[in-house]
Order: structure tokens, then sequence, then C-alpha cells
């Protein structure tokens, strides 16, 4: 799958939107494939394949790994034994010819310019792989056929990689803008998805969890959330949930890839069911795969060519390796705080997880990213330390926040207790050290423009504190809290242009801000009005008439609950412990340079 192997072309190398040069000869059909040479052209390649032949693998290449209860393992054994001829290639196509002739009119079978590609490749191990260890990375390196592995994990890469593109590499696509080239590819990816049949299914669940890096807005049904779901289910029908130890069947690489894959997957499930306010799709108890070690995630390295490695490969893949098993171990206390304080049943016994937190706590100071030095890390790899560090202090504060912002414990002699105190002190902590990373993020070249999409779900528990703060009754907390706030909200302003979930994030916090100045307005004309009365005498009307007329937050939500009177949203649901941003509770205005201003 590497990019040096993709189809060169005659003359100045096609982009995105730029025809490429058409092969000499007859257009190959649906059902037959065949190798083309162009002027200038490398003969590596298929043009157009309806199926390449290791894409098709057959399914007892994936052999079933889950519980060997019941009549499934058998069915399993039945209904995927191993052909007559098993290294004959499948030839075959699963397409129709209109399915085919549609895939080959949005250049599905079409890689991207080799310059283009490759800078994406470098964009997508240098930011995504080890943070998202999913790929065998010595053979995506090793593909002498241009990702032949899958067309559809092709693009896939392509579009998780297309987050992070500089502007030479966007302006090499033809693109304005990175949601522009991820439009783009995400059409690719979509149709070849819709029209898959027999794709490996490690290779669909590698493709299913790098397409949900794609989001556009509330309307689009086929957001991360729904993508993972597929992952999930996918992985589960294999068995990776399973321990699959001492499996005769599988090799060492094998069952390294499917421990990273199961794992990231209980990663993304953790931190979008935090996000979208949503059930565990993946629940502990269903599950004992054993938690990857750092040969797990750098076994594949090892057979890397030395060249490759010096183009594509960072220095410090050690240290970067022991960063993610470390998130993924907050990640599996974030599933368990989750279950514990957010679920149905801790609204009706909220006291009953008092006593999860010292354990919940302690075991989230086991797995702070500063047990490694980031001394051992490159300067350009200093981003994923930082994020790291942003990811701890989310879960650290949506561990602490049922204790300050849940209305159990409002009352003054609850608020009291040891442990609430506790609580209060770690997530302010938390808090004020996530401005701490940003601000480091903010020192680092393109620092913030590298962050990842899930490191908003990571600042909006801190940004809660810092709005509480902005309520209390100490002026100085007050201003500092709002100090904070704005300095979480310039960082939104940058990633608005290539997160959908920024802009909604700023937005909300905006209009927050701004009712809490018009509230503190209020008690102020008020306190005025109430003095003046009563040494002049004057008469003083309802205190409504003290709020600013020209004050109209924008009306961004239409569920119940969610609303007051007026269509406005409640500032109250920030305060929530509770708080998440639900896809279907938002309608967005076309016109977004009108967000965040009064009327």
């Amino acid at each position: 799958m590497s990019a040096r192997y993709v189809r060169r072309s005659s003359g100045v190398g096609h982009g995105i939107h730029k025809k490429p040069p058409q092969p000499t000869g007859s257009e190959p059909s649906p059902s037959s494939v065949r190798r083309t040479t162009e002027p200038g052209s490398s003969t590596r390649g298929e043009r157009y394949p309806s199926r390449q032949p290791s894409e098709e693998h057959t399914l007892a290449n994936v052999p079933y790994i889950g519980d060997n209860r019941g009549a499934r393992p058998y069915v399993y054994d039945l209904t995927h034994s191993e052909p007559s001829h098993p290294t004959a290639p499948v030839r075959h196509s699963n397409w129709t010819p209109i399915q085919f002739e549609q895939l080959k009119y949005i250049k599905a079978f079409e890689p991207l310019d080799e310059n283009l590609s490759t800078g994406l490749l470098k964009c997508y191990i240098s930011n995504i792989h080890y943070s998202l260890p999913i790929l065998d990375l010595s053979a995506v390196l090793k593909s002498q056929v241009p990702y032949s592995e899958s067309w559809l994990l092709y693009w896939s890469v392509m579009l998780a990689a297309a987050n992070f593109a500089g502007p030479h590499l966007l302006q090499s696509a033809g693109v304005e803008s990175r949601k522009e080239l991820k439009k783009e590819i995400y059409r690719r990816c979509k149709s070849l998805y819709d029209f898959d049949v027999g794709t490996n299914k490690i290779t669909l669940i590698q493709s299913v969890i790098l397409m949900s890096f794609w989001y556009t807005d509330a309307q689009d049904h086929t957001g991360a959330w729904h993508w993972i779901g597929v992952g999930i289910s996918l992985a589960q029908t294999l068995g990776l949930h399973r321990n699959h130890k001492g499996m005769a069947n599988l090799t060492s690489r094998e069952m390294c890839i499917r421990r990273r894959l199961w794992f990231s997957l209980i990663i993304r499930d953790r931190w979008l069911s935090l996000a979208r306010g949503l059930p565990l799709r993946i629940n502990d108890e269903d599950c004992d795969a054993i938690m990857p070690n750092i040969r797990d995630v750098l076994e594949d390295g090892d057979d890397v060519d030395p060249v490759e490695r010096m183009r594509f490969l960072p220095g410090d893949t050690e240290a970067l390796a022991e960063l993610w098993i470390l998130f993924a171990e907050a990640s599996v206390v974030l599933g368990q705080v989750l279950r514990v304080h957010y679920g149905i049943f801790a609204e009706r016994e909220p006291f009953a997880a008092l006593d999860s937190f010292e354990k919940h706590a302690f075991a989230m100071d086991a797995c702070r990213p500063g047990r490694v030095d980031k001394r051992r890390l490159q300067r350009g790899n200093l981003i994923q330390y930082y994020q790291s560090e942003l990811y701890w202090h989310g879960v650290n504060v949506v561990l602490s926040r049922p204790y300050v912002l849940g209305s159990s414990f409002q009352n003054p002699a609850v608020a009291n207790l040891p442990i609430v105190q506790t609580a209060l002190a770690r997530a302010r902590d938390s808090s004020r050290e996530t401005n701490s990373v940003l601000e480091s993020i903010m020192d680092l070249e393109d620092g913030v423009h590298l962050l990842k999409p899930m490191i908003i779900t990571a600042l909006i528990p801190s940004m809660q504190m810092h709005l509480y703060e902005c309520r209390g009754q100490s002026s100085t907390r007050t201003m500092v809290g709002h100090n904070r706030l704005n300095f979480c909200l310039s960082v939104l302003k940058l990633l608005r242009r290539t997160y959908w979930s920024a802009n909604v994030t700023l937005q909300l916090f905006e209009h927050a801000l701004r009712t809490l100045q018009t509230e503190s307005l209020f008690h102020q004309k008020a306190s005025a009005a109430s003095t003046q009365d009563v040494s002049g005498g004057q008469n003083v009307e309802y205190a409504s008439q003290f709020v600013d007329p020209t004050f109209y937050p924008p009306s961004i939500w239409n569920t119940t609950g969610l609303v007051n009177d007026t269509g406005f949203p409640e500032i109250e649901q920030l305060f929530n412990a509770n708080f998440a941003l639900p896809d279907n509770a938002v309608t967005w205005p076309q016109d977004w340079s009108t967000w965040g201003t009064a009327v």
C-alpha cells in the first residue's frame, strides 16, 4: 500500500479534481481485468480492477476465535471451509455492470497523484497510526500493487489522513480546505463500502474505523457513531473480543493486529459514548481480550525496509507505543466511570458510586502520560504526548465532575464531605492543566492544526469547569475561569475549519458566556436600582426591564428538555454532569457567519 507504488502518469500529476490521463487501448469490462500501459507510466497496478486478487481473500483466512459454546463454531467451520485450491486467486467480480460503471465514474479505482498519495500516507503514519494502530505497517509499505489489499482501505486511509493535510497537499489536490478534500474522498469510500461483497473482514473493520473520521453535520447519519458500530459488530462476529491466546491457526502478527484492532474499537466506543451521551456498545463483562503490550504495537514495524523506515516512520516509536497503551488504559477507566456515574441507575442512586471514586482515581494515576519521559520524543511528535495529556485530563474531569456538578451533591452538608472536596480539587487541577497543555501545543509549529477530532470531546469537561468557575462567588475565580474558557474558545476557532464539532462547541460556549454576562448585568442594574429606590424613593419595576433588549442568542436547539419557552438554549444544561451534545438535538443555520452575533 506504499505510495511509491501508485501508478505514475505522464506530465503533471493529477490531483483529486484533475482528470487523470486516459489509458490506451480498450476499457476493461467488469468481469475481465487487464493491465494497461500508458505513455510514461508504470506497468504496476491494474486499471479499473473489478477485484484485485489479494483483496478478495477467502473467509477461511479469517478464523473464528470467539466463544466455542453452542453450534456457532461448527456452523462457521462448515460455511467457511478451505477451498479445494487455496492458492488460486479469486478473479470473479462481485459488482454489477452498473455498479462498476458508477465506481469508475467517481474514480474509485484511480489512486491519487503519487506525491499527494505519499504526502497523505506520511500524514497518516505521523498523526494517526501510533494513536490508532490498526494497520500492519510492514504490509502497507511492502505492497507491490497499488493498495492491493483493498481500494476501500486505500481511500479510508486517505480520508483519515486528510484531516491533517497541509496547505501544499491541499493545493496539490486542487481543493481549498480539508473538509472539501474529505468530502471528495468519502464519496469513493462510501460507494465502495455500499457495493462491497466478500472483502476480508479484518480489512473491512480497519476501513470502517478510518471512515469514522468522516462527519459533516447533524443530518449525516453515517458519522463516527455509525461506522464504529459497524466495526464493533464485525469484530464481535469474528470473536476479537475474546482471548485467542494459543490459537494454532493464528500467527503472532495476526494476534497482535487483532488485539490492537479490538482495543482501538474500545477507545473509540468510550469516547463516542462520552461525546454523544449514548450507551456503551462494548461491555467489559463480555470480553476477555488481553490488553496489547509494546511489542504488539511495534512488531509489524520491525519488518519495514530500512529505506522505507527512514522515509515514513518516526524514530521514537517505542515512546509512542507506550503513550498509546496508557491512552487505552485510561479509556478503559473512562468506560467504567461512564457505567458507574452516567448510567440510568446512577441517576437513581447517586451516592452508591462514592466507593468507586478512589479506585478509579488510583487507576487514572497509574496511566498518566507523564510516565513517559517526553524527552524521548522527537519535537515533531510532542503533539502526540500533549494530546495524550489532554485525553487524560478530560477523563479525570469526567471522573470528578459528578461530585461537583451533580445535583445530589449541591447540598451544603454533602458538598463539604472530604470526597467531594477531593473531587473538586482534582477537577480544578485537571481543567487548569488542560489550558497549560494547550499553551504548549500553541508553541509548536502548526500544533493546533494537528489535533485530532476526539480532542474536542476531551476539552468539553474542562470547559464546563471553567464555566462553573465563571458563575462562582469569588470574583478572582470568576475572572480566571472567564480567561481560561476564552483561551479554549480561541483554540476551537482554529479548529472550526476542519471539524464540525469544533464549531458546534464554540458557538454553544460563546452563547453560555454571553448569557452569564447578561445575568451579571441584570444583577448589577437590579442592585443599583434597589439602592436608588431605598435612598431616593423611586419606583422599581420588575427586574426583567434591565435585561439588554439587543441580546438574542441563536436558537440552535430543538429538543424538548434542552430549550426554554423562548426556544433558546438552557444554560443550565452546561452545568449538568451528564451534559453531552447529541447530533439530533441541533438545527444549524446555513450562514455560519451569523453565529454568535447579537441581533
